[in-house]
């Protein structure tokens, strides 16, 4: 994923958070299409998006196929590739992504999540997530984390 921003700062990104269940809502693309909202979940593995985004997207149905744990236990998916998620100004590109019913967390939170942002697109950016006036802020890492904790390729030093 990069930013389309000289110095990999994105503008805050609007979010709603959503009052029955805490959950950071964005709007996004995926392959040009969309907008789409999707929760950021920072215990997701995997971004994931709905059967129903997935066509929408051009993205088939007919990948690989996996078990997704969730809240409520595992779901069916389908491990496939979109060529673009877009969210703000950042975009990544060929994607892996985890195609996985959401109809189950949103009657439990009344909205219509087309995906879920994961740590395959949060892993790359230091996240600023403001309350205050619901923006959500990436940064480019200004160090590099295996050095300032001591890790090498081999482990702990």
């Amino acid at each position: 994923m990069r930013s389309n921003s000289k110095n990999h700062r994105t503008r805050g990104i609007r979010f709603r958070l959503n009052q029955r269940e805490p959950l950071i809502v964005v709007r996004g693309m995926v392959n040009g299409k969309g907008p789409f909202a999707f929760a950021v979940d920072t215990g997701a593995s995997m971004t994931v998006i709905s059967p129903a985004v997935a066509r929408r997207a051009g993205i088939s149905l007919k990948g690989t196929r996996a078990k997704a744990a969730g809240v409520d236990g595992y779901l069916d998916a389908t491990i496939a590739k979109a060529r673009s998620v877009k969210i703000g100004s950042l975009k990544a590109t060929n994607l892996k992504v985890a195609i996985v019913s959401l109809a189950l967390i949103n009657r439990s939170t009344r909205l219509k999540l087309g995906g879920i942002i994961g740590y395959n697109i949060l892993k790359r950016y230091q996240v600023t997530i403001d309350y205050p006036t619901r923006e959500i802020f990436f940064h480019a890492p200004r160090i590099d984390r295996r050095k300032s904790l001591g890790i090498s390729n081999g482990g702990m030093k």
